[in-house]
């Protein structure tokens, strides 16, 4: 059996998951864009025009400098922050109700763990946010101990 390391498993079973779930995983941006004001009032633009569609089961890179965007089109995606104007699409749904339904998720570039707690513990906490009872977020971690072999 091939050894694949743990988060790719991780993101295997989530985009297995997601993609079972729904039919329907395209990500649409319309005309997005997005500028920002600093304290002292400046305006800085960081997006302009975006129009992107991502079908679903793609795998997408998004390259470029910094400062080029990247980071604030993301974060638009995963309902983090609000565009200036535009419209973005997951699944036929809106971020927020991707979100708000439990089927959208963001996972920072930054490693947020807690050493006190074991890696499954680590990984269960979203569902204690959300408040999944305690017998569901075992059923999940059961499910996931199979992928992780």
């Amino acid at each position: 059996m091939e050894r694949i390391a743990i988060r790719d498993r991780l993101n295997m079973a989530v985009a297995t998951q997601y993609y079972a779930d729904h039919e329907e995983g395209r990500i649409s941006i319309e005309n997005l864009n997005m500028v920002y004001e600093t304290d002292k009032g400046d305006k800085v633009t960081a997006l302009t025009d975006v129009n992107l569609e991502i079908e679903s089961s793609s795998f997408v890179s998004l390259l470029g400098p910094s400062g080029c965007g990247k980071t604030t089109l993301l974060r638009i995606i995963a309902d983090l922050i609000a565009p200036t104007s535009g419209s973005v699409s997951v699944g036929g749904m809106s971020p927020t109700q991707a979100r708000m339904a439990r089927k959208l998720g963001m996972v920072f570039q930054s490693a947020v763990l807690y050493d006190w707690r074991s890696v499954l513990k680590n990984v269960e906490m979203p569902l204690e946010i959300m408040h999944l009872p305690k017998g569901e977020r075992r059923d999940l971690r059961s499910t996931c101990s199979r992928w992780w072999g």
